[in-house]
């Protein structure tokens, strides 16, 4: 199957958002795709990313298996693939050896084309054993599975706003989801936004893609990937994190990882030393 091939339903997403335009614009419709994007960023963001990818906090069973499913709503196949895929961009962030790295595989390639690439579409078996460790997790990485649950979100969605809820509330919301998942990937590791942390790679942050992701401040994450924190600063918005404490409250989620202000503090005079003027000495 060739790559273009793959990409097909991909493609094929983006031209069922061009049928907003098919129907009279409403601020209910807006509020449709504002409530299913967060919804399942949740599932990308607290669940693939931090607790899937970087076991970043705890959580019961019960719980862990509805993130799964809210991450396979967003279409970004299963549990193991997005750990896999994202550990490995980890060890090997901005080299020749990252997956997506913009320096050394170009930007198309690195925002989208890897995705398809035959390559990495298959887990290793001695990949994410962590996780597999849970047959409904293991059920959930089936195409069929993961694509059918998605399917069924649409269904749903379908019965309940009609068409014009069809195209806002899954086609152009997915799309969405996908393209600041892409941002984060790619853009977050080439040009713009800011840095605070010396980290070993070319990661920065872009504020208003933070706010969009639920706080995914993409050097911030470099510096500390272990933690289920992302936001140091007071106008970094990292509304994931205050949604983990909130459910720590009910006991729902524990032992969230988070470092110590020193922790932040030193790493962040490390950035300042890094880059500060010589001073003149005679």
């Amino acid at each position: 199957m060739t790559l273009l091939l793959r990409a097909a339903p991909y493609v094929l997403f983006h031209l069922a958002c061009l049928g907003v335009l098919a129907f009279e614009f409403s601020w209910q419709l807006v509020a449709l795709f504002l409530a299913s994007y967060y919804l399942r960023m949740i599932g990308v963001t607290l669940g693939y990313h931090r607790y899937f990818a970087h076991r970043s906090f705890k959580t019961s069973r019960g719980f862990q298996f509805i993130l799964a499913l809210l991450g396979a709503a967003s279409l970004q196949r299963g549990t193991f693939w997005w750990a896999w895929t994202h550990r490995y961009h980890h060890q090997h962030t901005d080299t020749p050896e990252d997956i997506h790295a913009p320096k050394y595989k170009g930007i198309p390639f690195a925002y989208w084309g890897w995705v398809f690439d035959e390559r990495y579409i298959r887990v290793p078996e001695d990949a994410v054993q962590d996780l597999k460790a849970f047959p409904e997790l293991r059920v959930l990485e089936n195409r069929l599975v993961w694509s059918g649950v998605s399917l069924l979100y649409a269904t749903a969605i379908f019965a309940q706003f009609g068409w014009d809820g069809l195209v806002w509330g899954y086609f152009l919301s997915t799309v969405a989801i996908w393209h600041s998942v892409h941002w984060v990937q790619v853009v977050s590791h080439s040009w713009g936004g800011y840095r605070q942390f010396d980290s070993d790679d070319d990661s920065r942050n872009h504020w208003l893609f933070g706010v969009l992701t639920l706080g995914e401040f993409h050097n911030n994450h470099h510096a500390f990937a272990w933690s289920a924190r992302q936001g140091f600063l007071w106008w970094e918005i990292d509304l994931g994190f205050w949604m983990l404490k909130f459910l720590e409250v009910g006991g729902v989620v524990w032992d969230i990882h988070v470092p110590s202000k020193k922790s932040v503090t030193t790493k962040r005079l490390g950035l300042l030393e890094k880059h500060a003027e010589p001073s003149n000495t005679s």
